[in-house]
């Protein structure tokens, strides 16, 4: 699971315009519409198998579930209320087996699936200062 984004297009003016721009593609949200609050750290992988990138989040305020359009790169879309993020239930493990091997991530285990990896850290960066 992720959140939408991608490589930003010469025609983007800085990472913002990218973030306003993929979000609007792949899943139909105009975050013009909304407060944009700010923005979390550049976060990268940290497995060495995946091409070196960085990811720049932006965080907007958005007010109950606003109508989205996913397209043909997202297989669905959830909203999900901070207050369920910030349970401590729900923020656990998850064990990745690739071949022989199993890596142990810190995750956030929803109905809807599993959040790990960058996303989770990601969800993390943002909780963290609420608690």
């Amino acid at each position: 699971m992720s959140f939408p984004g991608g490589r930003r297009d010469k025609a983007d003016e800085h990472l913002l315009a990218t973030a306003l721009r993929e979000t609007m593609e792949e899943v139909g949200l105009v975050l013009r519409a909304h407060v944009l609050i700010g923005q979390l750290d550049d976060i990268a992988p940290r497995s060495t198998d995946i091409p070196s990138l960085f990811a720049r989040p932006y965080v907007f305020a958005v007010e109950g579930h606003p109508h989205t359009s996913p397209n043909h790169e997202v297989s669905g879309i959830f909203w999900v209320p901070l207050a369920v993020l910030r349970d401590p239930d729900v923020f656990g493990e998850y064990t990745l087996k690739v071949g022989s091997a199993s890596r142990t991530f810190p995750a956030y285990n929803l109905e809807h699936g599993t959040i790990w990896g960058m996303t989770e850290r990601m969800l993390t960066m943002l909780l963290t200062p609420l608690d």
